[in-house]
């Protein structure tokens, strides 16, 4: 997995003073989640919490298919890491990684209705021994 380089890229504007602790309390708790989902699941969530009564944190985490569960969580804690110590004041940032992306913002930025959940099984159970499909015939 690689981890070398990354891209960062921050939304150019401040949280507000008054809701900073909050925020402050909120966002990795809903990124230890996300991570999680993402790590040991599909390689892909999003959510949001409420860090005051009228504003929320939105996040999305993915990670390639190719890599672990374990190269997985480490690629995306580097990536929450960087957000963390980059734009922790920011209303939103990225990091783009190899292998793994992390994103948040205080405003929606990605179509929740059109986000499937895959299936967390990752492949078709093995057949019945013995059992084979119905093979189409035709008469000839």
């Amino acid at each position: 997995m690689e981890v070398i380089h990354s891209f960062t890229v921050p939304n150019p504007n401040d949280i507000s003073p008054s809701s900073q602790d909050q925020f402050n309390e909120t966002f990795p708790m809903l990124m230890e989640i996300l991570m999680k989902n993402a790590s040991y699941g599909s390689k892909f969530d999003t959510g949001n919490m409420n860090f005051t009564e009228s504003e929320k944190v939105y996040g999305l985490v993915q990670c390639t298919l190719n890599i672990s569960e374990t190269d997985c969580r480490i690629c995306l804690q580097g990536a929450m890491v960087e957000l963390s110590e980059c734009y922790g004041k920011k209303q939103g940032g990225r990091v783009l990684r190899p292998s793994c992306i992390a994103w948040f913002e205080l405003s929606l930025f990605y179509d929740s209705s059109s986000i499937d959940t895959p299936s967390l099984t990752p492949f078709d159970p093995p057949l019945t021994p013995g059992f084979a499909p119905h093979e189409a015939t035709r008469d000839k």
